[in-house]
């Protein structure tokens, strides 16, 4: 979709085509630039499509146009480094007729309507630093706010161990912020209210607790129900589901005689049509090559 809006317009001055004898796209990418240049010490940063679309031409066109402009003298090209990001800003260099009421005009227009649509380089890069530095302090206020969220757990009781579980915890906000779970101090809160109860219920050490919680790459606390205690090493425990009714006591209900005597009529029923073993052939016993002869001889 085209940037260039209905209200915009640019000046194409005779002494561009006279005395400059520019043509097609280098001779509107001049006009455009020279608006922008009329000013000092301002330059054209805007972006390749922009010239792009009032050429109605593509990005690799404009520049090959750019760099025949400024071979020949037309304009001038600046080049920043900016966060390891190079960016281009040009500016007329040729400024052979004075200006009149309908440049200053234009230059209004060009100033005013047309800079405000472009895409101000500098100003998006001091846009996105000042974003950056703005989240790198609130990075450091909600760092500084856990501290303090820690700071308060280790007082209530005094722990021997603080300066273990201190350490221990700070490694679990790094890995509860590479879970990307949320780091707000409510959620972290409800983690350090819950700890010594879930270390606890676990049979284990505040201490080992978090150590085997880092290990497992948990964002949250949750009881551990699978640690060997005996050498301090995660064992997976396999569970035996069993259903309700396996343990529970069958009696049997006792019967009546009608009943046996229908019971053993059914068995021998059965017994009846049970059919007879068979009986296993004998084996043949192996025999020698000469007692297989002397049995294939016929008689005369």
């Amino acid at each position: 979709m085209s940037r260039i809006k209905n209200e915009n317009y640019i000046t194409i001055q005779g002494w561009m085509i006279n005395e400059l004898n520019l043509k097609g796209n280098e001779l509107i990418i001049y006009a455009v630039i020279y608006g922008f240049s009329q000013a000092e010490n301002q330059t054209y940063n805007g972006s390749l499509q922009y010239l792009a679309d009032w050429t109605n031409s593509t990005k690799q066109g404009v520049s090959k146009n750019l760099k025949s402009l400024v071979d020949k003298g037309f304009l001038a090209k600046n080049e920043k480094i900016i966060n390891n990001v190079k960016f281009c800003e040009y500016y007329a260099t040729k400024f052979n007729t004075p200006v009149n009421n309908v440049d200053q005009g234009m230059q209004q227009s060009l100033m005013g309507g047309m800079q405000q649509s472009l895409p101000n380089n500098i100003d998006n890069i001091s846009t996105i630093n000042n974003n950056k530095k703005e989240s790198k302090k609130e990075s450091k206020k909600a760092e500084n706010s856990f501290d303090r969220l820690i700071s308060k757990y280790l007082s209530d009781d005094g722990y021997a161990d603080s300066d273990k579980r201190k350490e221990l915890l700070q490694e679990w906000l790094k890995v509860r912020k590479a879970k990307r779970a949320a780091m707000t101090d409510r959620a972290i809160e409800l983690n350090l209210n819950k700890l010594n109860r879930l270390a606890s219920e676990s049979k284990m050490s505040v201490v080992t607790y978090l150590e085997e919680v880092i290990a497992r790459g948990w964002a949250s606390f949750f009881k551990i129900n699978n640690y060997n205690n005996n050498n301090n090493s995660y064992k997976p425990v396999r569970e035996e589901i069993v259903p309700d009714w396996f343990n529970q006591k069958i009696e049997a209900e006792p019967m009546d005689s009608k009943e046996l005597a229908e019971l053993e009529k059914q068995l021998a029923c059965f017994k009846q049509d049970e059919p007879e073993p068979t009986k296993q052939k004998k084996e043949d016993k192996p025999i020698s090559y000469q007692e297989y002869l002397k049995s294939t001889e016929q008689e005369p």
